[in-house]
């Protein structure tokens, strides 16, 4: 092992924090979404909002989007469409591919549930004032970009 591999330390790793945070994080908001009235999984919270803003979607734009894998996403859309929130519409031009969209039930639990998102996302970042807030989005998006 060399010098620079034993050093490393996994709590201070970059990468390490920000996928344990933002797995804690995910798990500490699907408390909002998972019981009554919304009860939803975190696939579904996903797939929600990003049709909220970006219907309609294939199950591919969906994985894009997303980072999940495709079983996720179709079990999640599955469960979705079975509770009425969203509908598949066969492509005209590819009878393969299907498009996504929310129906109005969708639209009005998405609705319903992005207050509470919303009031939550502001108590954990109660510890930032404004500037730092702008700070870190600043800095993650210059991190997505490289």
């Amino acid at each position: 092992m060399s010098s620079a591999q034993s050093t490393l330390k996994l709590q201070h790793f970059i990468p390490y924090r920000l996928a344990d945070l933002a797995h804690r994080l995910s798990q500490e908001l699907s408390a909002i979404y998972a019981e009554a009235p919304f009860a939803i999984t975190i696939p579904e919270w996903r797939i929600l909002a990003q049709l909220a803003e970006h219907a309609p979607l294939t199950s591919k734009g969906l994985a894009e989007r997303t980072g999940m894998d495709k079983t996720k996403i179709s079990r999640a859309v599955q469960r979705l469409g079975e509770r009425g929130l969203l509908v598949r519409e066969r492509d005209s031009q590819d009878q393969r591919q299907a498009h996504l969209h929310l129906t109005e039930a969708g639209v009005a639990l998405y609705e319903q549930l992005v207050p509470h998102a919303l009031d939550w996302e502001q108590q954990r970042l109660g510890a930032l004032d404004k500037q730092e807030r702008a700070q870190l989005l600043a800095l993650l998006d210059k991190l997505e970009a490289n």
